[in-house]
């Protein structure tokens, strides 16, 4: 639909098919039904605020990668499973294909080398804050 009310009422269809299906599912079944979370039409619109209990569930999965294989060996597979990806034929005006993680992997590095570049007015609001709450001072940030 190009309709944003109607969409709004309706479901997010997965992508890949049954297989997509498959996988949305089961992740809601081990993040918002397993914590007793918001799920389905139940989830909210937007936000109400940060004062509002929202009761939205999130998962963080760890792998015991050598558990199930020898690491060294998954990371050459994965490698070439990104270097495959990366090399497939790009939609018209896509300089490169990004794999997950990639774009942020890229600002972590710079931030590291450059810095973290704020915006200034969100360092004169911590300098305030610093001030009303009696932090050190902060004279390497001005």
């Amino acid at each position: 639909t190009t309709d944003a009310k109607a969409a709004c009422a309706g479901t997010v269809l997965p992508v890949g098919g049954y297989k997509g299906y498959g996988l949305a599912f089961m992740n809601a079944a081990i993040t918002a039904i397993l914590n007793d979370s918001r799920f389905g039409p139940d989830m909210p619109i937007g936000s109400p605020g940060p004062k509002v209990r929202q009761n939205l569930a999130h998962l963080i999965q760890v792998v015991d990668i050598s558990a199930i294989t020898d690491a060294k060996a998954y990371k050459k597979r994965m490698d070439a499973a990104v270097d495959y990806i990366k090399a497939g034929r790009k939609a018209e005006g896509v300089k490169e294909i990004l794999v997950p993680g990639e774009p942020e992997a890229r600002v972590r590095a710079r931030q590291k080398k450059d810095g973290i570049t704020y915006a200034g007015e969100i360092i004169k609001e911590n300098m305030n804050l610093a001030a009303k709450y009696k932090v050190a001072d902060l004279d390497d940030f001005k």
